[in-house]
């Protein structure tokens, strides 16, 4: 009995992660990236934590160049990850690195992920920092 429920899990697991979307666009770094046409890279990092706080993330290391972001596991992702991966590993929950540079008079950002990115999770975060781009060039 409990080996079927494993079998349907990993089943269910292998069709979720065959059946994803493309990725909406092809980065250099393969990570999530933009290049902003501005050099004001201070207001960069100000548009960066304001969104990110807005979405009820945690500002938890700010460098130079480094904006580091946690925020806890929602109640159902923290019950399903305990039960798959432990309650240590879920008790940290989820992290996002900025990091945030200056190249000829514009500014790039791009993400790097503490944990490798499905293509959901990628096309997600490109098209927030595409937002930004967006919302930093019509100012």
């Amino acid at each position: 009995r409990a080996m079927t429920k494993l079998l349907f899990v990993v089943l269910m697991l292998t069709v979720g992660c065959a059946s994803q979307p493309a990725r909406i666009e092809l980065t250099p770094s393969g990570k999530p990236e933009v290049v902003i046409s501005t050099s004001d890279r201070s207001a960069v990092k100000q548009q960066i934590i304001a969104r990110n706080v807005a979405a009820n993330w945690t500002l938890e290391q700010e460098g130079d160049s480094t904006l580091v972001f946690r925020r806890p596991f929602d109640d159902t992702t923290l019950i399903l990850g305990s039960a798959l991966i432990g309650n240590r590993a879920m008790r940290v929950g989820m992290q996002i690195r900025y990091t945030i540079v200056q190249i000829q008079g514009s500014t790039k950002v791009f993400v790097n992920p503490f944990n490798d990115l499905d293509v959901l999770e990628f096309n997600r975060l490109q098209m927030q920092l595409l937002t930004l781009k967006r919302e930093i060039e019509q100012q």
